[in-house]
């Protein structure tokens, strides 16, 4: 999955955690984040569904 806004952008899986390699979230060329897991509590929360339209 990526996510991006003007320089800024995210590369996660499809959890959105970001866990080595080519993961991250940068900025301008430079990574700000290599890591992140996202728990509540100490369990993984529920994975939400959505589907990718095209405008027409």
């Amino acid at each position: 999955m990526a996510l991006k806004d003007r320089d800024t952008f995210l590369v996660a899986d499809h959890w959105g955690d970001v866990k080595s390699g080519a993961d991250g979230l940068f900025d301008r060329d430079t990574r700000m984040l290599s890591h992140f897991v996202l728990t509540v509590g100490r369990a993984r929360p529920s994975r939400l569904s959505c589907e990718m339209t095209a405008a027409g």
